[in-house]
């Protein structure tokens, strides 16, 4: 801040040549750089914002130095004039500033990148050219061609370790002696001065000097040419590189880049952020493919790793050797924590990656891979726990499942924290969908929401969904009966079924608001929501119609109302029975499928319509205006033709059909309605079966998808109403409120004459009272076929009395027996009948489980 401009530019200006302004801005100082954790987290309460991590940059320049500081336009200019490295690195920095996200324009960007490439490639050539001359003037052995073939895969190199590499090869080809060293170092030093030329001038007892020349204001020299991608612009410090990341870049321009400034891959922007590319292209959203170019490898990263010795917060441990540390640490600076405590994997969830892209960084993190599924960030949260939250798929949360638990586990878990009052997770309603398939495969799942929906609760709500669907059906029918009969006095009361009408109607209207308070965000996502809304209003509508109006001015509303109390009927079986949601769930597959078929169906008919048309006006069967000359005649106007077109697409044509027989005599319709049948009964026929019965083969899957992604959906609404059972009081004591206690105490009645069921009735019948078995109620008791259960029982006692030729022994069970059926269907009958006056209140658990829970429990394996 409160930079003398002026006094930097007459500082420059000292330099009278061009190559002494220019060697001041490439000149480089150690920079310390201190990061801090993120002032602006929630989590951050400290007076004194706390050290993410402390690094010497040694990179840094005197012209990055100048640019993060926000030179004026004069000095911008001074510097394009002085480095031609800033002028090319500027231009491209400009235009890609101006790119919006998703933006297609990228053309300006790879011509200009092209450009580079093709100043690298002829620069590349002269090197080679120069060191082949260089050495043969001294060196008529040496091998040219393996040189040159050699140098030009430098060409393709991305990372500086294998440049190094290259480059010892090269000179372990020169043989030691009357070498220009000189000479071959000026030229290479415009790549990278290694150490294995140190070495071989050494031993040849050469003597070293650096030259770099400027090459003109039409080309780069090699240096100058990565230098244009390794500048940084403005206070964020952003290279070319990064702020391409943050416009989703097509993958050939980030390839180009990476070849032409390679160790841009891991350099850092400003302490503010300390992001490298790969951050940027997960928080804005890059296309996997680019994502994975982005991600540092170990060569990478290592002109990096060395300066996080000076860290003073993360610790990576000392165990292995050297080389094992090395990659660790590499590892680290590409995936590991950023200011605000999250790691790469924390990322994937944040900005929504795609599926790909964590299965890319995963797979290049390696081992470390566990190491970062079990990091928190500094709420606690670990990556798969946002994943949840966030409603990934269970493929993505497997993926960032930490090694210690296993994707079944969690599975359970989020069942139980969706449909019990068990809330370890809070799963975003988006995963329902991924969930539901997880759930319609594995029998434990299934399980955990059969034992729910028999608690009185969900079948008390299921019972009441039934009863509305019924009493909707029937007291509307009445209600239209009575206001619609001819000796009803204008004036008269309200019959007694439009009460049960607008109870049923308010009951619905209920049901939905809670749906809405319950997940305000995704109700109105979903289509059967607006259908279950417009039953509502239609219904209501009509009910209301009703007391005001005469209803016979309103046939449409009141057929509508009619159609949609059936098909709210459907609704609920749709929602409550597995097999009702497969058909329903067909249904709509198939209608969605057909949509094509219909198009195309009625274009025809509306051709053959025409056709017929034409050929009776054509024919003169038609009088004047359109007029028929006979009554049966069907196609002297086009609509009455096109009726008849979809009675015969229908029921086909009939030939002995009047209409037809005279329309025959005025022209030739057989040919037309010959081609029509054919079309139609031979090929639209087949097309249509050859469309449903392929569209019907995956219906089973997705229908046990939609039921038990309703099931899901039912369970999150119900824990509104459990929420109105209890409060707090004011020492924050959760307490029962007066409904939650009545049910409570319904529930202990229902267990205290169950038991006393059992005992003063089903015992004393017992076959025999001394083999007693372990059961919780009398339902399981007398339905089981395990130890002690009734069949098992009476199979053994039967058998045993039988082996002993025991006559009298087995009329005894017999007559128990009988006693014991007729005992229990006259209980059960009984419980039956309490149970659809209470609603399922008076219903004991397994009751419940009889009638609503598939009558027995899959069982586990």
């Amino acid at each position: 801040l409160n930079v003398d401009w002026e006094r930097v530019v007459s500082l420059l200006n000292v330099f009278e040549d061009f190559y002494g302004k220019k060697k001041v801005l490439e000149t480089k100082f150690g920079r310390e750089v201190t990061v801090y954790e993120d002032d602006r987290a929630p989590w951050n309460n400290d007076e004194e914002t706390a050290i993410h991590r402390q690094y010497m940059d040694p990179e840094d320049t005197v012209l990055n130095q100048i640019l993060r500081r926000h030179p004026p336009s004069f000095v911008k200019e001074l510097l394009e004039e002085i480095s031609l490295s800033y002028r090319w690195s500027r231009a491209l920095f400009d235009i890609l500033e101006k790119l919006e996200r998703d933006d297609d324009e990228w053309q300006t960007v790879d011509e200009l990148l092209k450009e580079i490439q093709i100043m690298e490639d002829k620069r590349m050539r002269d090197i080679v050219v120069d060191i082949s001359d260089q050495i043969q003037r001294n060196h008529e052995q040496t091998n040219w061609e393996a040189i040159e073939q050699q140098m030009t895969e430098l060409e393709g190199k991305r990372s500086v370790a294998e440049e190094k590499k290259v480059l010892e090869s090269i000179i372990e080809l020169v043989e030691e002696g009357n070498v220009d060293w000189d000479a071959v170092e000026r030229r290479l030093g415009k790549i990278k001065k290694t150490h294995a030329i140190e070495k071989a001038k050494h031993g040849s007892g050469g003597s070293s000097r650096l030259v770099l020349q400027h090459v003109g204001n039409s080309e780069l020299s090699l240096a100058e040419l990565r230098e244009v991608f390794y500048i940084k612009h403005s206070w964020r410090e952003e290279t070319l590189l990064m702020i391409s990341s943050r416009r989703k870049p097509p993958v050939p321009i980030v390839e180009r880049m990476l070849k032409l400034g390679p160790k841009a891959i891991s350099m850092v922007d400003c302490s503010l952020y300390d992001w490298i590319p790969l951050r940027y292209s997960l928080n804005y959203a890059a296309l996997p493919a680019v994502t994975e170019l982005l991600i540092p490898k170990e060569d990478d990263a290592a002109y990096f790793v060395n300066h996080l010795d000076h860290q003073e917060r993360l610790k990576f441990g000392v165990q292995g050797t050297l080389e094992e540390m090395q990659k660790r640490r590499a590892k680290f600076f590409a995936f590991g924590v950023d200011v605000y405590g999250s790691n790469a994997l924390h990322w994937t969830v944040v900005y929504d990656a795609p599926l790909e892209t964590v299965k890319a960084l995963v797979h290049y993190a390696g081992d470390f891979a566990a190491e970062l599924r079990e990091m928190g960030d500094r709420q606690g949260n670990y990556p798969y726990e946002l994943a949840i939250r966030d409603g990934e798929g269970i493929d993505f949360i497997e993926l960032l499942t930490p090694n210690s638990m296993d994707i079944e586990t969690i599975e359970y878990d989020l069942v139980s924290s969706i449909a019990t009052t068990n809330q370890k997770y809070k799963p975003s309603e988006e995963i329902y969908s991924t969930l539901a398939v997880a759930i319609a495969e594995k029998y434990p799942l299934q399980n955990l929401l059969i034992r729910r929906s028999c608690e009185a609760i969900p079948a008390m709500i299921l019972m009441l969904d039934f009863y509305a669907a019924i009493f909707l059906i029937v007291s509307f029918r009445q209600s239209v009966e009575y206001y619609t009969s001819d000796g009803r006095d204008s004036d008269s009361s309200t019959p007694g079924w439009w009460y049960p009408l607008i109870i049923a109607v308010s009951f619905m209207l209920g049901r939905e608001l809670f749906q809405v308070l319950g997940r305000p965000e995704f109700y109105f996502l979903v289509m059967w929501n607006y259908v279950e809304l417009a039953i509502v209003g239609v219904v209501g509508a009509a009910a209301i119609i009703m007391q005001i109006e005469d209803i016979r001015d309103y046939n449409s509303l009141i057929v509508a109302a009619s159609f949609f109390t059936w098909f709210n009927f459907i609704i609920f079986l749709r929602n409550t029975m597995l097999s009702f949601s497969i058909f329903v769930s067909g249904m709509q597959k198939i209608v969605a499928g057909l949509i094509p078929f219909v198009v195309i169906s009625g274009l025809i008919l509306m051709g053959f319509a025409e056709m017929f048309w034409a050929q009776s006006w054509l024919t003169g069967a038609c009088g004047q205006n359109g007029s028929n000359d006979d009554e049966d005649q069907k196609f002297c106007n086009y609509w009455d033709s096109l009726l008849t077109m979809y009675a015969f697409f229908v029921g086909g044509i009939d030939v002995r059909d009047e209409s037809v027989e005279n329309a025959n005599k005025w022209g030739d319709f057989t040919i037309i309605a010959c081609l029509f049948g054919f079309i139609v009964a031979i090929v639209l026929l087949n097309v249509v079966i050859a469309i449903v019965s392929d569209l019907w083969d995956g219906v089973s899957s997705a229908g046990e998808k939609v039921y038990w992604e309703n099931r899901l959906a039912f369970f999150h609404d119900l824990l509104v109403y459990e929420r109105s059972l209890v409060k707090e009081d004011k020492d924050g004591v959760p307490r029962r409120t007066f409904l939650g206690y009545f049910l409570f105490m319904i529930e202990e009645l229902v267990r205290t004459a169950d038991n006393l069921l059992e005992r003063f009735i089903l015992k004393p019948l017992w076959v025999r009272a001394d083999l007693w078995g372990y059961f919780d109620n009398i339902v399981d008791r007398m339905f089981s076929k395990e130890y002690g259960g009734f069949r098992w029982q009476l199979n053994y006692d039967w058998n045993v009395a039988k082996s002993a030729n025991n006559g009298r022994k087995m009329t005894i069970l017999v007559v128990k027996t009988v006693s014991l059926v007729v005992a229990f269907s006259i209980i059960l009958a009984v419980w039956f009948l309490l149970g659809l006056v209470s609603a399922g209140l008076l219903w004991s658990k397994a009751i419940r489980r009889l009638f609503l829970g598939r009558h027995t429990e899959i069982s586990d394996d």
